[in-house]
């Protein structure tokens, strides 16, 4: 009979521990919905900060999603979302020309039990280089244009960045190689299928440099970091309309 009630009194116990975890975890998970839920509202209505985040997770999940062919893209300093504008100006970290690949072919040297590599010409690289890093910034216009359901975009700049050794300064720099402002109206008259990415960019863009295997190009980008902190003094007056997303 002792051991009975000992074992009655423990079943208790632990279903009241079970009864109190469910009730903790629906009180989480319903304060999570609740969070979702209003992120959601404040994203739908153009919010500068969940705008800019949301847009920031569309580059990195498709970046992840073709990591070998980026060869290390990635977004870079902020993402800057004008509610006012509709604009979304994005900073992209390009690969660098020692990132890209130059070897054109493999040849098998049976005598000598070796792989030789041919690799391109000076010409025909910087040709490739060229038209790899356009492809890449037209990719990243599109994944965010596709991915704007609630119509909140109408422009994006898109400043694209790449690591370059200044020597006489014996550092590294963020080197701006390429800007583009890309309309949606351009976008919308865009049949990508068909579309070749350095046509599409030097079509769109002036800001476009003849060879990108220079070092270093120093583009001045249509909006940075300086220029929009002026901007948001100047044209906003103090209220928060605009977000810079930090990485």
């Amino acid at each position: 009979m002792a051991a009975k009630k000992n074992a009655q009194q423990e079943l208790a116990k632990r279903m009241q521990e079970y009864k109190d975890r469910v009730t903790a975890y629906e009180k989480k998970n319903a304060e999570y919905n609740d969070t979702i839920d209003k992120r959601n509202e404040l994203f739908t209505s153009g919010d500068p900060r969940e705008v800019a985040e949301f847009f920031a997770w569309v580059i990195e999940q498709d970046c992840s999603y073709i990591e070998e062919y980026y060869i290390g893209v990635q977004p870079e300093k902020y993402l800057f979302y004008d509610h006012k504008k509709r604009m979304l100006a994005v900073d992209l970290q390009l690969p660098s020309i020692r990132r890209v690949p130059d070897v054109e072919t493999y040849e098998y040297e049976e005598k000598k039990d070796t792989i030789k590599a041919h690799r391109m010409n000076q010409t025909d690289f910087k040709s490739f280089y060229g038209h790899i890093i356009c492809e890449i910034v037209l990719r990243v216009i599109c994944v965010l244009y596709e991915s704007d359901e609630y119509n909140l975009i109408d422009s994006i700049v898109l400043n694209g960045y790449r690591v370059f050794l200044d020597r006489s300064r014996g550092k590294h720099i963020n080197d701006c190689i390429i800007s583009v402002d890309f309309s949606k109206k351009d976008f919308g008259e865009l049949y990508i299928r068909n579309a070749d990415g350095e046509a599409v960019v030097r079509r769109i863009s002036k800001n476009v440099p003849s060879d990108f295997t220079t070092e270093p190009i120093q583009i001045k980008p249509i909006y940075d970091s300086g220029i929009l902190n002026v901007y948001y003094v100047r044209e906003k007056c103090g209220h928060m309309t605009a977000f810079f997303l930090t990485f």
